[in-house]
């Protein structure tokens, strides 16, 4: 029966793609195309619409001019699924119809074979899989126009860009360019123009990104492949209404991102508060009236809902000295704290502790000889606010307390 249901969906798919090869006008190219897809047919994603009229205009512009295609499966470990040099046909004096009926159908088959491509490793390392596909390209003929048209959410959860471990979705982008740059990890796009389809849209169970978040994400795929002289184009394509089933697939991560939302702190498990600034290793305010201003609305809210309670958590950028950037974190949480006290907020409501550079969503902020990279440090310097009745508070707290 699945058998059945895997040549039903090819049929289908092979008839859309032909309605839709037929509409192109035949591609105008100077030198061959070499096309990679990074297929993200994994958990935590939406299913994947394979007869979009881009996916079919860029296969058919490397079939028709004769160039190179590699499939890469992004997953954990990913791998490339499969490879083709377009060569000329071998029959002399064939007219130029008979060309494009040779180009249309190995594009149709080339499209068809991208349903075979799924995941089988946990995770998933998206520059290991950009990484696979710039290295495919030297298969490919010379002269060649080099183009990678990425089909995937760009939610990394393991490898040198990790998600699942670092804030980097409300951080700076730049920190995780200068992180990645730091440990020469971003492969070389130079020359390379990156299409993107599907960033940031994912899946059940992963959670929604807000806007600001699925845009950082943008910025922070733009800057890697532009920091080694790529270009990138994301379409907004509408996605599928469909999940991948997560029980069909190796497991993938979901991350719990802190929120961006200052003023939402009712209705989301932890917010960070980056713009409550102090003086250097100290834990007076730089603006006082600021952080009255910023804190506010959280007392407000305790004032409003008094059954309601928060942990402030106050973190540090990465240091040697762990034991004093532990008092100097709990000493900001303190003075975060006495500050909601003094703006009305019940003090049973509020609980209060630093973590240093140990919390969950630190960013790697260090070098290898262990000076700190300061556009990193500056985003681990931070205050957390959490429902202190969820599990990750109430674990935050059995673990330091």
């Amino acid at each position: 029966m699945k058998k059945l249901k895997r040549l039903i969906l090819m049929f289908s798919l092979t008839a859309m793609v032909i309605v839709v090869l037929t509409a192109c006008s035949e591609p105008n190219t100077k030198n061959p195309v070499a096309l990679s897809i990074i297929s993200g047919n994994h958990a935590n994603t939406k299913a994947q619409n394979l007869a979009g009229t881009e996916i079919v205009n860029k296969v058919s512009a490397a079939t028709a001019s004769y160039g190179y295609i590699s499939i890469v499966c992004a997953d954990g470990s990913p791998k490339l699924s499969a490879a083709w040099t377009i060569s000329p046909p071998s029959t002399p004096g064939l007219t130029e119809s008979k060309l494009k009926q040779i180009s249309t159908q190995q594009a149709k088959e080339i499209i068809a074979s991208l349903l075979t491509v799924k995941a089988s490793s946990p995770q998933l390392d998206m520059l290991k899989g950009f990484n696979t596909s710039v290295r495919s390209f030297a298969d490919a003929p010379e002269n060649s126009e080099r183009q990678i048209l990425v089909l995937d959410s760009g939610l990394s959860t393991t490898g040198e860009l990790n998600f699942l471990k670092s804030d980097f979705l409300n951080a700076n982008p730049n920190a995780a360019v200068d992180l990645l740059s730091s440990r020469n990890a971003i492969p070389n796009f130079s020359g390379i123009t990156v299409t993107w389809i599907g960033l940031g849209d994912v899946g059940a169970p992963q959670k929604e990104l807000s806007p600001t978040q699925k845009e950082n994400l943008k910025k922070i795929w733009t800057k890697i492949i532009e920091k080694t002289g790529g270009k990138v184009i994301f379409l907004d394509t509408l996605p599928s209404n469909k999940d991948n089933p997560a029980s069909d697939y190796p497991k993938v991560s979901t991350i719990d991102f802190l929120s961006d939302d200052q003023t939402n702190i009712g209705n989301v498990d932890a917010v960070v508060f980056r713009n409550i600034q102090f003086i250097g290793d100290s834990s007076e305010y730089i603006d006082p009236k600021a952080a009255d201003s910023i804190l506010k609305p959280v007392a407000d809210y305790l004032k409003a809902t008094p059954g309601f309670t928060i942990l402030i958590i106050g973190t540090t950028a990465g240091a040697n000295n762990k034991e004093s950037c532990m008092q100097l974190s709990s000493k900001r949480a303190e003075a975060v704290r006495n500050t909601l006290i003094s703006l009305g907020a019940s003090e049973n409501q509020i609980k209060a502790i630093g973590l240093g550079y140990s919390d969950p969503w630190h960013i790697p902020d260090t070098r290898d000889d262990g000076t700190l990279i300061e556009s990193i440090a500056s985003q681990n310097r931070k205050v957390v606010l959490m429902d202190a009745s969820s599990y990750e508070a109430q674990s935050i707290l059995a673990e330091n307390i």
